[in-house]
């Protein structure tokens, strides 16, 4: 959701630089919310902009990323206008919110700052809030010159973060940057490289660099002693050798997973480990020298055997497969090593109704072939025990392995091999009182266990319960009446049904409805490992309830405007989402996370 992304850019941003300069995190954590779309200022402007500072043609963002970067989000067209018409009915309600969030961070940091004694640096904090937070809107984002045509991308000059926006008039972020700096009473400090001039903030280790070049904004994390050549690199006045849009790498990404170019991107983990694996270069080697690690100290039986580890799930990838009106949908793969994938599904079983569209407030529940998952780890003990690790970063892994014998060695009853999966869906709670702690007073719920002979369950538990025996549940799909002094003061209204593959259990008012169709239910293919779908308006509502409670004790709290701002931004979610659904599956690609989350009308 476009809400959760720009508030989690805007606090990794002030995140990044608290250590590093106070009035920096707040600008730069702020102009990384900003720089997500462009205005309006005409295509030729553009180009005649771009072709004057020497930058390669509007929309050839992909040009200033590596071929081998080691990990890379792209949006390269923005969404559609029917979706943004969309969000920006709730678009203004969202930023005031963020704005006043943005003041209340302030407050808190100049407070801090004033109890330590530094009142100048607080009030220079408080007269930047108000410029940032007054930009936090449609009108202000537009006179800023930032409307909805934007592209971006974050990707690695080697290890090195990049984000860089393509913005339609730089001039005008400039003038913004620069009435921010004039209301703060203090600029950040400047430098220049091959004529083009770039702010920056840090310290002897890091700097956080933030660059106008053109019509793109250019925000990188470099090493202070890294040189003139990185930041070339990073800035985009050097291009690479060989870059990604000269390669099939985000079409064949596109065309393997049904991606949109809305949205999408991979992380690398193979050429991630050589990196501390190999000399390297650049902004690498700076980077690593700084961290005071040396390739060279690895051995080849480490080097080999972390390869071997990194090869398991050699990439994740994740994009959006739809965005439209009424919905987004995404998918994150981790992609794994074809024999473990293969393995994996075999560890799902088919359960009713899961992974299928639920209603209510929540709904969650998992597949497990328990036989399938004994024989799973089984394997990996056996070839670990084949090929034994002999690298010492693998000495605790290894060791293991007796360990896990000896769990496989404990006996386990058979009616554990004869589960398969589980799914409840909880209907309304009613009575929860987070302020108060007052539990619920009702709650309407159904529960489904799918598992081989489930009278042997049943048996089971008759024989410590009587009452349970009296109830004479046979697998004919006959709803029965729970009837049992604790069962009824506690849950009030239950009932069961059961044939010869699941048991489904209701508790409240008219829920033994949903009894019949819950057994029926049509299992997912495949079945998933993982699902849950939620009410997401009422979620985040309830979020907004969580943001009011006072913290337990020992626990920082957050100002009183913190809280009240953290509530906004989550009522501002409830009026935009209606559901969420997200699935876990095992496939021949490897672990497949799909989303789906819902828009109100």
């Amino acid at each position: 959701m476009p809400g959760d992304w720009l508030s989690s850019i805007l606090f990794t941003g002030i995140f990044l630089m608290h250590k590093l300069n106070r009035l920096a995190a707040i600008v730069l954590g702020c102009l990384l919310t900003l720089g997500l779309s462009s205005c309006s200022k005409s295509e030729d402007e553009g180009e005649i902009s771009r072709a004057m500072s020497g930058l390669p043609a509007a929309g050839s963002l992909l040009a200033y990323v590596p071929a081998d970067t080691p990990y890379l989000l792209a949006n390269l067209e923005p969404p559609p206008d029917d979706v943004q018409d969309i969000l920006e009915k709730h678009a203004d309600t969202m930023l005031r919110a963020y704005q006043k969030l943005v003041r209340a961070v302030v407050a808190e940091n100049a407070a801090e700052l004033s109890s330590d004694g530094d009142d100048e640096r607080a009030e220079q904090l408080l007269a930047v809030a108000n410029p940032i937070a007054d930009l936090m809107t449609l009108d202000g984002l537009r006179g800023a010159g930032i409307g909805r045509e934007s592209t971006m991308v974050f990707y690695g000059a080697g290890l090195l973060p990049v984000l860089r926006v393509a913005l339609t008039d730089g001039e005008l972020f400039e003038q913004a940057l620069e009435r921010i700096e004039a209301d703060a009473g203090e600029a950040m400090e400047t430098d220049s490289v091959d004529g083009h001039s770039y702010r920056f903030a840090g310290d002897e280790k890091g700097r956080v660099v933030l660059a106008v070049m053109g019509d793109d904004l250019v925000i990188s994390l470099v090493p202070t002693a890294g040189g003139d050549d990185i930041l070339r690199s990073v800035l985009g006045l050097t291009l690479p050798a060989s870059s990604i849009a000269a390669t099939d790498t985000l079409a064949e990404l596109q065309r393997e997973y049904d991606f949109t170019p809305y949205y999408m991107g991979y992380v690398d983990v193979t050429r991630i480990a050589e990196v501390f694996l190999e000399e390297q270069h650049g902004g690498n080697a700076v980077l690593l020298r700084e961290m005071g690690y040396d390739p060279a100290t690895k051995s080849d039986v480490c080097k080999a055997e972390i390869r071997q580890v990194a090869a398991i799930m050699p990439r994740l990838v994740t994009g959006y497969r739809e965005f439209s009106e009424e919905r987004f949908v995404s998918n994150t793969v981790l992609e794994l090593r074809d024999d473990i994938a293969a393995d994996l599904t075999t560890l799902t079983a088919p359960v009713p109704g899961l992974g299928q569209p639920q209603s209510g407030l929540l709904a969650f529940g998992m597949s497990l072939n328990v036989l399938g998952a004994r024989e799973f780890y089984a394997a990996r003990l056996d070839a670990m025990e084949k090929d034994p690790f002999e690298c010492e970063h693998f000495a605790e892994l290894q060791a293991g392995v007796s360990k896990g014998r000896a769990v496989l060695d404990q006996p386990v009853p058979p009616v554990v091999y004869d589960f398969k999966g589980f799914l409840a869906v909880i209907e309304e709670i009613e009575g929860l009182d987070l302020a108060s702690e007052r539990p619920p007073t009702s709650m309407d719920l159904w529960l489904l266990l799918a598992m081989d002979n489930v009278q042997n369950l049943i048996a089971m538990g008759s024989m410590f319960s009587p009452e349970l025996a009296a109830l004479d549940l046979q697998p004919n799909g006959e709803i029965v009446a729970l009837q049992h002094p604790m069962l009824e003061a506690t849950v009030g209204t239950a009932f069961a049904a059961m044939t010869n593959a699941a048991l489904a259990i209701s508790m409240g008012e008219g829920m033994e409805a949903n009894l019949p169709g819950a057994l029926e239910g049509s299992p997912s293919d495949p079945s998933p490992f993982f699902s849950t779908e939620m009410d997401a308006s009422r979620y985040y509502s309830f979020m907004a309830e969580v943001m009011a409670m006072e913290a337990p004790e020992g626990e920082d709290a957050p100002s009183p405007e913190t809280k009240a701002a953290l509530q906004d931004v989550m009522n501002g979610l409830a009026q935009v989402l209606e559901r969420i659904r997200v699935d876990v599956h095992f496939t021949e690609r490897g672990i497949e996370m799909p989303s789906v989350a819902t828009l109100k009308e």
